[in-house]
Order: structure tokens, then sequence, then C-alpha cells
């Protein structure tokens, strides 16, 4: 006699494991080791979404600190010195940046206003000057004039600024 028929529990037993073991290799029967693989994806997207903060936090103190660039060349005064040709340059530039960064530069120089420690109406003028001046070169500005403009120095290709006048 088997040990099947005087034990009938033992053979559904014997049974269900062989099934089990038949199944878990096929891939039907999910294991416990597949409750790694998903805390691995919820790791993966908790990384992913940490690099996505920290890149838009990054971008955000790019714009920030472009728009602080903008903020000299509104005051009427720094325009009118010697160094207001190099601030225009330097302003021109951030303006660039900040098309880069998804900000067109009317709303760049209105985020400058809100900076400025001078009243609306007196950056009015500036404010026309930097818009006159980025129509007329925008098109003309290469990545290779980024880097000489952004220290105020005139790029390769003469940009051919307008003077402001107060």
């Amino acid at each position: 006699m088997s040990v099947t028929k005087l034990f009938p529990s033992n053979h559904r037993r014997l049974n269900f494991l062989w099934i089990s073991l038949l199944l878990s290799g096929s891939g039907i029967l999910p294991l416990r080791a597949q409750v790694v693989p998903s805390q691995a994806n919820i790791d993966a997207q908790a990384q992913r979404r940490l690099q996505a903060d920290a890149q838009e936090s990054i971008r955000r103190r790019r714009i920030e600190e472009n728009i602080r660039r903008l903020v000299p060349a509104l005051d009427p005064s720094n325009l009118t010195t010697p160094e207001g040709p190099a601030l225009t340059r330097q302003a021109l530039a951030a303006l660039s940046d900040l098309l880069s960064d998804g900000i067109v530069p009317r709303d760049s120089i209105q985020r400058a206003i809100k900076k400025s420690p001078l009243e609306t109406s007196a950056t009015q003028k500036t404010s026309a000057y930097l818009l006159e001046c980025w129509g007329s070169v925008s098109g003309q500005i290469t990545s290779d004039d980024l880097e000489p403009l952004r220290k105020g120095l005139e790029p390769k290709t003469p940009l051919n600024l307008p003077i402001f006048r107060p």
C-alpha cells in the first residue's frame, strides 16, 4: 500500500506543492521576491522626483540671478555713464538667458522692475530702451556671443546698439 492511500491528506499536500512549484517556475504564481522590484520602482520614482525638484530649484535660482542682472540697466543714471553700454550688453545677455528659460523679455523686464528700488515711472524709458535693443539685436546674438555679453564686452560681431537718451 502506498503512503498516499494511507494518508489522503498527504496526497493533496504533495499535489499542491507540485502544482505550486510548477506555477511559480513558469511565472504564473507571483513569488515573494517580486516585492523587491516594486520597492525599487518606488525608490526610482522618488529619485526622479528629487532630481526634477533639484533641476527646478536650479532653474529658479538661475532666473533670479538673471533678473538681478537686469536691475542695474533699468536705472537711467547708470545707462548715461561710460559703463552704460556694458550694462546694456549684460542686460541683453540676461534677457537671452531668461528667454532660454522660457521667460519672454517683456516679462523679464517687468520682474526686474518689481525688484528694482526705483519707481515704475523712472524705469519706463530704460525698459523701452532695453526692449528696443533686444528687438534690434536678438536675431544676431549667438551662443558664442553670450559669454562676452555677460561680461559686458562687445562680441566678435559688433551689435551696434543705439545710445540711451534719457
